[in-house]
C-alpha cells in the first residue's frame, strides 16, 4: 500500500465519503472520527468521537499519514442566532481539540490538511483573488471562516505540517450544490440568478480528492491554500452550460428579491447564491498540481453522465408543473376580464384562495405517485407553478410587483393545502380522485358569481402613529402645516419604498385655518387633496383626504391598490399636538381609510400597515426638521 493510515475528522459527510473513497485501495487503514457508530468496510472503520473530548480514538492518530479535518455544521440555513453559535462551536471546537491531540503525540501525523472556505474573500467581479493579493471580506460568514483558520494555526505542530484548504464549490453527482442546480433546470427554471453576473468559483470532487493526495507528495507546501478550479465562469453562463448539457432548452430566471422570498421559506441564506466569489488557484498552479477537470464544461458533462435527458420521471414531473402554472394564467386572464367583473373579479375570495388552491390540486394530480409519498413534495411543490405565474404575470406587465407582494402570503399556504387535499385522495387510492379533482378546480368558477352577488361590504378603519418631539410648539406646528420639499435621503418609508409606492415630496398648507388647503404632492404624479374642517393652531388640525383616480398615471400604481379606485380610499386625518414636559410633545397622527372588498379582514392589514409606515415616515420627517 502507498500509505499506512489515513484520518478523516468529520468524514461521514459528503466530502468525506469521497475522500474515504479515493484512499481506500492507496491506505492501509482509513479511519473516520463520526458521532455515529458505522459497521466497517473493508479497510474503512469508523470511530464513535464527539468532537469536544479526547478519547481512546485519539491514539489512532499516531503515525498516520494524513489528517483531514472536514468538521463543521452545513451553512445551509438561516443564519438565526442559535444556527451562528452552532456553525462557529462545530469548527472551533475540534480544531481546537485535533490541535491539543496533535501536539502530545510522539508520532502525529505528517500532514494535517484543515477544510477551509473560499468565501472568506470578500465579493469579486472586478479582479481575482490569490493566496497572495486576495482581500479578506466582512460580515459572518467571514468572519467565521477567519476564527476557523486561526484556531486552526495558533498552535505550532513542529512535526505536522499544515494546511487549509480554501474550497470553492464542490461540483459532484451525489451530493453537494451541483445536483440542486440540476433539479433547477429540470424543472424549467435553469436561468440566472439574480443579476447573474456573479463570478463561481468551483471544483470537481475529484480534483479535491487529487488535491488532497498531491499535497502529501509534496511537503514544500503550507498554510493557505485556494482549492478552486483555474477556470471559474460567471453565474449566468454556469447555468447555461448545465442546461446546454442537460439538453434544456430554456430556463426561467430567479431574481433577487425572489431569492430572498425563496431563502427564507427553505431556510438558508441568499449570500450562498448571490457572492461573487472569484477566487484562482494561484498556489497549486504554480507547484505544478494538473487539474482533471480544469473547465466547468467537462465537470457538468462528467457530473451528468449517465442521467438521460428528460427521463420519464423528469418528463411527469414537468407536465404536474407545466397543467397548473397554465392553468393559473387562464384564471389571471378570466378573472382580469374588465366586462366580466359582475361575476369574476381578481379582487374576490374566489381568485386570492381558491385559485391557488386549485393550483396546488392539479400540481399533485400530476405529479408521479411515488414522489408525493413525501409530505414535503405536497407543500412545497405546488409553490414552484405560483412562482412560475408571478413571474410570468410580471413579465408580461399583467400583475403589479405589489399585489403580488400581497397576494403570496395567500397564494403559497393555499396552494399547499390543494397539495395536501389532492395528496390524501390519491395516497388512500380513493376511486373517485378525478372526479373530486374536477370539482375542486372548478370551485373558483363556480363561487365567484355567487360572491359577486353577495357584493363587497364597504369598511372604515383607523391607522394611528405617533413620535415624540424634543421642540418647542410653535416650530413642531409650523412643520406640521408646511411640509417643505422632501430630498429622497430623507425617505424612511421601507415598506412603501420596498412595495414600489410614491414617496412624499411636499405638503403646504396655503394659510392656517378652517378652510385651509393643501396639495399633498408624491412622486410619479399621485397628489392628494387635503382642505382642514376643524383647527386649533398648535394643537390639532383634522383635514378630508381626496384622491382622483383618473388623475393618477396608470404607470404609478396597479388598478387593484390604486388610492381612491374601486377597492381603497384615504378619508380623512388628524394631526394633534400634546405636550408631555417641558420642551417634550407627543404628535399624533390619525388617519381614516375605506376598504370595499369582499375579503376586507385582510385587504384591511395590509393597508393599515401601509398607511402606518407612510405616517410614521412623515412623522419622522416632521420630528428630524422640528429637532434642529
Amino acid at each position: 500500500m502507498k500509505y499506512h493510515k489515513i484520518i478523516l475528522a468529520g468524514g461521514n459527510g459528503y466530502l468525506g465519503t469521497v475522500l474515504a473513497e479515493h484512499f481506500k485501495p492507496l491506505a492501509e487503514e482509513v479511519i473516520i472520527l463520526s458521532r455515529h457508530s458505522k459497521a466497517a468496510e473493508g479497510n474503512i472503520k469508523t470511530l464513535v468521537w464527539d468532537g469536544k473530548t479526547e478519547g481512546d480514538w485519539a491514539g489512532e492518530l499516531e503515525c498516520a499519514d494524513l489528517l483531514v479535518n472536514l468538521c463543521g455544521k452545513n451553512v445551509n440555513c438561516r443564519y438565526t442566532p442559535k444556527n451562528k453559535q452552532e456553525i462557529l462551536d462545530s469548527r472551533i471546537n475540534p480544531t481546537n481539540l485535533l490541535n491539543e491531540v496533535v501536539s502530545k503525540l510522539k508520532n502525529p501525523p505528517k500532514l494535517w490538511i484543515n477544510s477551509a472556505s473560499a468565501t472568506i474573500y470578500r465579493h469579486a467581479e472586478d479582479v481575482p483573488q490569490t493566496e497572495d493579493s486576495g482581500e479578506i471580506g466582512e460580515g459572518f460568514s467571514v468572519n467565521i471562516c477567519r476564527a476557523w483558520e486561526n484556531a486552526f494555526f495558533n498552535t505550532k505542530t513542529p512535526q505536522t505540517r499544515k494546511v487549509a484548504l480554501r474550497i470553492g464549490i464542490v461540483f459532484g453527482k451525489a451530493d453537494a450544490v451541483f445536483p440542486r442546480l440540476l433539479n433547477l433546470v429540470k424543472l424549467g427554471f435553469g436561468g440566472k440568478q439574480g443579476n447573474g453576473r456573479q463570478m463561481v468559483s468551483w471544483i470537481h470532487e475529484q480534483d479535491v480528492a487529487g488535491i488532497t493526495e498531491w499535497l502529501m507528495e509534496h511537503p514544500e507546501i503550507e498554510g493557505m491554500v485556494n482549492a478552486t478550479a483555474p477556470n471559474p465562469e460567471r453565474n449566468d453562463n454556469q447555468m447555461r452550460l448545465i442546461r446546454q448539457a442537460y439538453g434544456a432548452k430554456f430556463g426561467l430566471p430567479t431574481p433577487a428579491w425572489l431569492l430572498s422570498i425563496g431563502s427564507v421559506v427553505i431556510g438558508t441564506e441568499t449570500e450562498l447564491i448571490l457572492k461573487s466569489r472569484w477566487v484562482l488557484p494561484k498556489r497549486l498552479l504554480e507547484a505544478g498540481y494538473i487539474f482533471k477537470y480544469p473547465d466547468m464544461k467537462g465537470a457538468v458533462e462528467e457530473c451528468i453522465q449517465g442521467t438521460s435527458l428528460f427521463a420519464r420521471k423528469t418528463q411527469e414531473t414537468l407536465i404536474g408543473l407545466s397543467i397548473p402554472l397554465a392553468f393559473g394564467l387562464l384564471m389571471r386572464y378570466l378573472f382580469g376580464i374588465d366586462s366580466w367583473n359582475s361575476f369574476l373579479s381578481v379582487m374576490s375570495i374566489s381568485f386570492l384562495f381558491l385559485v391557488p388552491f386549485a393550483i396546488g390540486v392539479l400540481t399533485i394530480l400530476f405529479s408521479p405517485l411515488a414522489t408525493i409519498r413525501k409530505i414535503t413534495y405536497r407543500i412545497f411543490m405546488p409553490w414552484l407553478p405560483i412562482i412560475g405565474l408571478l413571474t410570468l404575470t410580471l413579465a408580461f406587465s399583467m400583475e403589479g410587483f405589489a399585489c403580488w407582494i400581497m397576494a403570496l402570503p395567500l397564494f403559497l399556504p393555499m396552494a399547499s393545502l390543494g397539495g395536501l387535499t389532492m395528496g390524501y385522495f390519491r395516497l388512500k387510492k380513493h376511486r373517485n380522485e378525478k372526479t373530486y379533482a374536477s370539482l375542486l378546480v372548478l370551485l373558483p368558477l363556480l363561487i365567484s358569481p355567487v360572491e359577486q352577488l353577495i357584493g363587497s361590504i364597504p369598511g372604515r378603519y383607523e391607522a394611528y402613529t405617533y413620535i415624540d418631539i424634543r421642540s418647542n410648539r410653535n416650530h413642531i406646528w409650523e412643520n406640521v402645516t408646511r411640509v417643505k420639499p422632501i430630498k429622497p435621503e430623507q425617505d424612511k418609508g421601507w415598506l412603501t419604498s420596498s412595495l414600489g409606492f410614491p414617496r412624499p415630496i411636499r405638503a403646504e398648507l396655503n394659510y392656517n385655518g378652517v378652510g385651509a388647503y393643501r396639495k399633498a404632492v408624491f412622486s410619479k404624479g399621485l397628489v392628494f387633496h387635503e382642505e382642514v374642517k376643524s383647527y386649533l393652531d398648535q394643537r390639532s388640525m383634522h383635514f378630508s383626504i381626496k384622491a382622483n383616480p383618473y388623475d393618477i398615471p396608470s404607470t404609478t400604481m396597479d388598478k387593484h391598490v390604486v388610492i381612491g379606485g374601486d377597492y381603497f380610499d384615504v378619508l380623512d386625518g388628524t394631526y394633534v399636538l400634546q405636550q408631555l414636559s417641558p420642551g417634550t410633545y407627543r404628535l399624533h397622527l390619525y388617519s381614516h381609510f375605506k376598504m370595499t372588498t369582499t375579503f376586507n379582514f385582510y385587504a384591511s392589514w395590509w393597508a393599515g400597515w401601509i398607511m402606518k409606515d407612510i405616517q410614521n415616515n412623515i412623522l419622522q420627517i416632521i420630528k428630524e426638521r422640528a429637532e434642529r
